[in-house]
């Protein structure tokens, strides 16, 4: 065989529809401002979420931390704000334990967790993690006039347009209210291409192709009231679905009553 006969690959970048398409979404975040055109060197005493590098913390008196782990497991009349300060001298020791266990081994040694007020344990840990980052609502926050123009051009389905109308039209939103109905509505952005194929009584094969709607529904449930609420859950797990971490809402997306994060049937 002669080398000229040999056909020469100039191009080595990936191509195709998947890629196309994650190129022109990255292109159009940067021209409106919600990716970086610069590149970041993070510096390398900010940890990332690898497993290793949590092993930076592990140091802490560990005898210590156990008596006060003791203590927040078994008293019962402790204030959230002594169950804060203690969370906050048991952190490292309890990173430890998050990397060996499970998520049900988890929740139920750190039982907090699960509480109304857990996400503010959440939040502990990871300003202790990553203490030169902002958590997200507070990044979320500001991007928040930027969405709503993105919002206005490349919404397209009428559900979600109602929505975003709603939205800038409702006077008097509490936070959570603005955040919740934001969350919803990028799912109109990020349009879903899943299908899942289904066998009939007669093993004809059939395909459902998943809606934006089946989307923001599966992220976030709501409904009028609790007791309504965990009606939904329970049809669900009675239909041996896989319920994946969500967002429940009592109430109403624009005027939420109460938020809670369902995950690993918590």
């Amino acid at each position: 065989m002669y080398r000229k006969s040999i056909k020469k690959k100039s191009c080595k970048a990936p191509k195709g529809k998947v890629y196309a398409k994650y190129f022109n979404t990255m292109k159009r975040l940067k021209d409106v401002g919600l990716k970086s055109t610069k590149k970041i060197f993070e510096d390398k005493s900010i940890l990332s979420r690898s497993q290793d590098q949590m092993d930076f913390y592990l140091n802490e008196n560990e005898s210590g931390s156990v008596e006060l782990t003791n203590i927040l497991i078994n008293d019962e009349d402790l204030s959230w704000p002594e169950i804060e300060t203690i969370w906050r001298k048991t952190v490292n020791f309890r990173l430890k334990f998050i990397k060996e266990n499970n998520t049900s081994s988890i929740f139920k040694k750190w039982v907090h967790y699960t509480k109304p007020l857990g996400y503010k344990l959440v939040e502990i840990d990871f300003c202790h993690m990553y203490s030169k980052f902002k958590n997200l609502s507070v990044k979320f926050g500001d991007k928040l006039s930027t969405l709503l123009q993105i919002f206005d051009d490349r919404v397209k389905d009428s559900g979600s347009k109602t929505l975003l109308q709603q939205l800038k039209e409702s006077n008097n939103l509490c936070v959570n209210g603005k955040f919740l109905t934001m969350l919803y509505l990028l799912h109109s952005l990020f349009i879903p291409t899943s299908k899942k194929v289904t066998l009939d009584e007669n093993g004809k094969k059939s395909t459902i192709k998943f809606s934006i709607r089946d989307s923001q529904n599966t992220f976030i449930l709501v409904a009028p009231t609790a007791v309504e609420l965990e009606l939904i859950i329970n049809k669900l797990k009675s239909q041996s679905n896989s319920i994946q971490p969500c967002i429940l809402v009592v109430g109403s997306l624009l005027y939420p009553k109460q938020v809670l994060v369902y995950f690993d049937d918590v």
